[in-house]
């Protein structure tokens, strides 16, 4: 099915490591919508910072390139619907990912916080994407 295979493990092992890319894409989701419109609101287009930030530290999938990044963004926010349905896979992810920590006994404050801005369904969030999506 896939080209890339890893192990991971024992049995259960792979759910944990997609548990634990989730817990970051999902992050990064949120973040760099926030990024995008703090650069915009200073001036800086999308477009000019995502060169910057595919050489620099602040490179996600998101920011390789501003036109794929956008696009992500339209494609889940192109609608309220098609935001609230990405935005239950993801509050999803990241509560399997609190279990996660909970059944190792590790604290993990920062994922506690996202998961806390996800769940208190920030209204901001879902208008954060659409402008993400929308080329200036």
């Amino acid at each position: 099915m896939g080209e890339r295979i890893f192990h991971c493990g024992a049995l259960g092992s792979a759910e944990v490591v997609k548990v634990i890319n989730n817990m970051l894409c999902v992050t990064n989701m949120f973040l760099t919508a926030e990024a995008i419109e703090l650069a915009q609101r200073h001036g800086v287009s999308f477009e000019g910072l995502s060169p910057i930030l595919a050489v620099s530290t602040g490179l996600n999938f998101l920011t390789a390139d501003a036109q794929t990044g956008r696009a992500q963004y339209r494609a889940w926010a192109r609608s309220e619907e098609a935001y609230t349905a990405i935005y239950n896979v993801v509050s999803k992810d990241l509560h399997l990912a609190l279990k996660l920590a909970d059944l190792a006994h590790v604290d993990l404050g920062l994922l506690k916080g996202v998961s806390q801005y996800v769940d208190s369904a920030d209204p901001q969030a879902m208008g954060r994407w659409m402008r993400s999506g929308q080329v200036n």
